[in-house]
């Protein structure tokens, strides 16, 4: 083929003589500069084409991903849209369960906050009694701690001593009947005698049961207690473990009066107690029934809270679907008449590149052979080499054009700024000298290479 090229040139510069009386030769640099630039142009053509073809094929590629996400998308928002709906039911389910809990548990509360207040007030009263009856207490116990301690103070030297006697003193046989009296034994000396011999005596004494003398009993004492003799003081004058004893005495009919005065007083408390157990009781139920029903409305409040977050959270996610299908909406909107013009040119770069090698052969044979022609010239030359081209089932497209190959719009734009004129044959003229290898001659008698 670049024998035929080179020969048909020959041809046609015979007939460029005959017909314009202008010389053309060939030579075999001319041959040489074909082979050369065939291979250069046909490397840097192949990987222009491939670039600008893969460069359209992704755009493409990304547009028709947009539009699966966006049909994606739209399947996802009319999911949620449901979803939605659902939790707001069940949100305001929720609510209005809630807030009748609450109800429930206002209620309870205000119970239980009067029953609080009741409890208050009877255990204020129960103090109360405690405290009188606590208060009158008191007036007996002083003299009770001092009898008892001066029944400490006494040994059995001391109860022997009044036990010698075989007719003793008055006053110690009034203390001595007033004992037997209180330990339910025959008023007498020779009883009074058998009393004091006994090891546990004093014992008897500290540890006798004084919250239940009886009525009786006292009733006998009062003669003794009225004595205006039977003072420990003057009992001491005639025996001191007497005067222990008399104090003894005196103690135990002040603690049965007091107490006969405070039994009242006692069962009234004890009324008031079991009265506070009940209500106290019943205060706990009720609180326990309380913190059960706030238990339940803390749960449910955060049931609800729950509830509230997911719906938000889906709300957002529809308005951020939303607004990301309407901007994808946009722009495959924008892009759809693109995409017809993307695929036909995905086509016509897939066309050149099958075309490439007939080409970029016959682009590099325009560089290398037909600048001297005419545009008529080299129009047969181009025609002749395509018949050429597809005799031999070279690929090549049949509408070949030099500017279309090896031209660029937006440098060729740029010539045309700088002062070069827009015909066919000029612009030819510049692929030719920024194309070739070698240094051109220019021939331009109308001096408009010197502005281009």
């Amino acid at each position: 083929m670049c024998v035929n090229v080179h020969l048909s040139v020959s041809q046609t510069a015979d007939r460029y003589y005959t017909e314009l009386r202008r010389r053309y030769y060939t030579t075999p640099t001319s041959y040489l500069e074909l082979i050369n630039l065939y291979l250069t142009m046909l490397t840097e053509k192949k990987k222009q084409l491939i670039s600008a073809r893969d460069r359209v094929k992704n755009g493409l590629t990304k547009l028709l991903q947009t539009n699966i996400l966006v049909d994606n998308m739209k399947l996802e928002l009319s999911a949620l849209e449901p979803v939605l709906l659902k939790k707001s039911q069940d949100v305001e389910t929720l609510m209005e369960k809630l807030a009748v809990d609450q109800e429930s548990a206002d209620q309870v509360r205000n119970v239980v906050r009067e029953d609080e207040a009741i409890a208050k007030v009877k255990a204020q009263e129960t103090q109360a009694i405690a405290d009188d009856a606590q208060r009158d207490l008191e007036e007996a116990l002083p003299a009770l701690d001092a009898a008892n301690r001066a029944l400490d103070s006494l040994d059995k030297a001391d109860i022997a001593e009044i036990r010698v006697f075989t007719k003793p003193p008055d006053m110690v046989m009034t203390v001595m009947e007033a004992i037997s009296i209180l330990l339910n034994a025959k008023p007498d000396w020779p009883t009074a005698k058998q009393l004091l011999g006994e090891s546990n005596f004093l014992r008897r004494l500290l540890e006798y049961d004084k919250e239940n003398i009886k009525p009786q009993i006292i009733a006998k004492l009062q003669k003794y207690i009225n004595n205006p003799d039977f003072l420990p003081e003057k009992v001491e004058k005639v025996s001191k473990a007497c005067k222990s004893m008399c104090m003894w005495v005196r103690a135990m009919d002040l603690y049965f009066r007091v107490v006969k005065e405070v039994e009242p007083k006692r069962q009234k408390l004890r009324a008031a107690q079991a009265e506070l157990d009940v209500t106290i009781a019943t205060l706990k139920e009720k609180q326990a029934l309380l913190r059960q029903v706030e238990d339940q409305i803390r749960a449910l409040q955060d049931e609800y809270d729950k509830g509230v977050n997911e719906k938000e959270s889906l709300a957002k996610n529809m308005a951020l679907t939303k607004a990301r299908l309407l901007r994808a909406g946009k722009l495959t909107a924008a892009l759809g008449d693109e995409q017809v013009r993307w695929e036909e040119s995905i086509e016509k770069f897939q066309e050149e590149i099958s075309n490439i090698i007939g080409n970029v052969f016959i682009a590099a044979a325009c560089v290398a052979y037909y600048g001297a022609f005419t545009a008529q010239f080299r129009q047969s030359l181009i025609e002749c080499w395509i018949q050429d081209c597809q005799s031999l089932d070279i690929p090549i497209d049949p509408s070949f054009s030099l500017i279309n190959i090896l031209g660029d719009p937006y440098e060729i734009r740029q010539w045309n700024a700088d002062g070069l004129p827009r015909d066919m044959i000029s612009t030819e003229n510049g692929i030719l000298v920024t194309h070739g290898r070698r240094w051109p001659l220019m021939i331009d008698p109308q001096d408009q290479i010197r502005l281009y």
